[in-house]
C-alpha cells in the first residue's frame, strides 16, 4: 500500500514540475495546465481503483473464513471496468464453493461488481443524469472525458435503470413572460 502512495506522490510531483515549467518557459495558458492536471488526476484515480480492487482480492484470498467454504479455482483472471476516471484493468481470483459447487469472484461480489458489469454504477448514474438535459452522445462525452462512450451505451444505461415515475424528478420549466 505504501508503494502505491509513494508512486502516486512521485507522479504528482514530476507532472506538476513539468507542467509548471511549461507554463513559465513556453508561455502556456493556465487552461492547458489545468487540463493536463485533470488528465494526470484521472490516471491516478485509475491506479487507486485498481489497487483497491486488487487489495480486496488479496484480503479475501488470505481470509480464514473464505478458506473454510471456498477453494481457489483460478488466479489472476483479468477484468476491465469503466469508471469516471477511465478504464480500470485489474486481476481477481475465481473461487468454487466446497459444498454447493457454486463458482464466484468473491472480491467483486463484496464490492458490488456483478459478473457481467463492464461499467461502474457511479458512471451509469452520471450518464443517466446527464442524459436528462442533453443528447445521449453529448451526455456520454460530458460524463467522462477519459473514455469514449457511445449514445448506445447511454441508452442501455437508461434502460437498465427501468421505469421511473413521472413525478420522481422535478423538471424546471422556464416561465414565459
Amino acid at each position: 500500500m505504501t508503494t502505491i502512495i509513494q508512486e502516486i506522490a512521485q507522479t504528482i510531483s514530476k507532472n506538476f514540475e513539468e507542467e509548471l515549467k511549461k507554463l513559465m518557459t513556453q508561455g502556456k495558458d493556465i487552461s492547458e495546465f489545468i487540463l493536463e492536471t485533470k488528465k494526470m488526476m484521472d490516471q491516478i484515480g485509475v491506479k487507486l481503483v485498481k489497487e483497491a480492487l486488487e487489495s480486496m482480492d488479496q484480503a479475501v484470498k488470505e481470509s480464514n473464513d473464505r478458506k473454510r467454504s471456498w477453494v481457489v479455482k483460478s488466479k489472476e483472471d483479468p477484468k476491465s471496468l469503466s469508471t469516471i476516471f477511465g478504464d480500470v484493468a485489474y486481476e481477481r481470483t475465481y473461487y468454487k464453493n466446497k459444498k454447493t459447487g457454486e463458482f464466484c469472484y468473491l472480491s467483486d461480489e463484496m464490492v458490488g461488481i456483478q459478473s457481467h458489469d463492464r461499467m461502474d454504477a457511479s458512471l451509469k448514474a452520471k450518464l443517466v443524469e446527464e442524459a436528462c438535459d442533453m443528447a445521449y452522445s453529448k451526455s456520454g462525452q460530458k460524463a467522462t472525458e477519459a473514455i469514449t462512450l457511445t449514445s448506445q451505451t447511454v441508452m442501455n444505461s437508461i434502460r437498465e435503470l427501468g421505469g421511473v415515475r413521472n413525478d420522481a424528478v422535478k423538471v424546471a420549466h422556464e416561465k414565459k413572460q
